[in-house]
């Protein structure tokens, strides 16, 4: 358990009890919250333990500790041969001699409990006191090296080169914790994982169907304080503060739904007050889109070079409706092909970031003379409906665009989809 005193998290809160699994020393947990802290090694995970199958009053759990990469590791550095010297045993006891002299070899003659210091003198046994006798060493065993500045690492000699075990500094890594948890919503798994940045920055990751939803955890006095990428933009959302399959959404004041149909809501305004909410189906939401030509088509066949015959065949529309970007309303619940740029569109310049005319247009989409964008967004006014943007720099590129999606079979509109023809 821990002390939530002083400490800011980050938090995943799952609708249901059993929306949150992670795996556990105890076996496979399910809660409904995930707590994030932050720490100068990496991101400490905790879970809600809502059963009480750990703790009898089912509080709070450490899971894990998911470390940033330091670059640094433990392994062997050389040390000079200057400046190694060598390490001894304890010195093998030889003899005894005479403290006065130093010379006489001394015998200890052990009798019972009793012992004598005795030598030799003209082939007499001469005892001499215990108080004047000293033990006699051979040489130490070499034990080993260290170094000599310190005298505390301990040196490794192999061959010529002395080695000793320290720290090796090198370069960090992002590292990426892809299966920290997994959200659950019916039959729909979410991969809830973190991204470590070499830099120490984190992001809370969602990864559905091969498709990456990034959420930028900001940090602040050591905690996690804030949702976004920016301290001193705290406050106000950021693009990149949330980013689906690559594509920044922080500043998009509607709902996203992503190709899987989850739907992140309302991006700016939740992140402006630090939250992100996603509305997760229980299986993914699959659209179907026609494109078809408008008006009549006048078809006049000749006959033996006279006789002159003429057809007219009405080609629908898509989904029968024809409405200026003003009668929007009248369509709100459909899938949408809004023909026009920005500067002319209404919904296109809802959609294109603002009106922008001529190089203005150019600045916001990329779009020259002569080109046209092709883009597809989620309805800004039903998040289960897509909207495709079809704009050229003028009229004559727009319509080229519009006969591309009608003859062209190969071009590819899905959500998110974006092409410069």
């Amino acid at each position: 358990m821990t002390e939530w005193d002083n400490i800011d998290v980050a938090i995943l809160n799952g609708e249901d009890d059993d929306s949150i699994t992670l795996d556990t020393e105890y076996g496979e947990i399910e809660t409904n919250n995930l707590y994030f802290e932050y720490t100068t090694e990496g991101v400490k995970v905790y879970f809600k333990d809502i059963d009480g199958d750990i703790d009898d009053k089912g509080r709070t759990q450490f899971n894990e500790l998911y470390e940033f990469s330091t670059g640094d590791v433990i392994g062997p550095i050389v040390i000079s041969v200057g400046d190694v010297e060598t390490l001894y045993g304890d010195a093998l006891l030889t003899g005894y001699t005479d403290i006065a002299t130093g010379k006489l070899v001394i015998t200890k003659i052990t009798f019972g409990e009793s012992f004598y210091y005795v030598y030799l003198d003209e082939e007499v046994l001469v005892v001499i006191a215990a108080e004047n006798v000293e033990p006699v060493y051979d040489k130490a065993p070499i034990i080993g090296y260290t170094d000599k500045a310190t005298g505390l690492l301990n040196v490794t000699k192999t061959g010529e080169v002395y080695t000793y075990e320290g720290l090796i500094e090198g370069t960090a890594e992002d590292v990426n914790h892809t299966n920290v948890a997994k959200l659950i919503v019916k039959d729909t798994e979410i991969d809830v994982g973190l991204a470590l940045s070499a830099e120490k920055t984190v992001d809370l990751t969602l990864t559905n169907n091969g498709k990456l939803t990034k959420i930028a955890l900001g940090v602040k006095g050591g905690d996690f304080e804030y949702l976004g990428v920016e301290e001193d933009d705290a406050e106000d959302a950021e693009a990149a503060d949330i980013i689906v399959d690559g594509t920044p959404i922080g500043v998009k004041d509607y709902d996203v739904m992503d190709n899987y149909g989850t739907i992140i809501q309302d991006p700016e305004n939740y992140a402006e007050d630090d939250r992100v909410v996603l509305s997760v189906p229980s299986e993914q939401i699959y659209a179907t889109i026609s494109v078809k030509g408008q008006g009549e088509v006048i078809t006049t066949t000749t006959v033996d070079g006279n006789e002159t015959t003429t057809t007219t065949t009405t080609v629908p529309t898509l989904g029968g409706i024809v409405v200026k970007d003003t009668e929007i309303n009248n369509v709100k619940n459909k899938n949408l092909i809004i023909v026009g740029g920005s500067c002319i569109n209404a919904e296109a310049a809802r959609l294109l970031g603002g009106k922008a005319c001529g190089e203005e247009f150019t600045l916001k989409t990329g779009i020259t003379a002569g080109k046209a964008l092709i883009q597809t967004f989620a309805s800004p006014h039903d998040a289960s409906k897509v909207a495709v943007v079809v704009a050229g720099f003028n009229a004559a590129d727009t319509t080229k665009a519009v006969n591309a999606i009608i003859n062209d079979a190969t071009l590819d509109i899905g959500l998110g989809k974006k092409t410069i023809i």
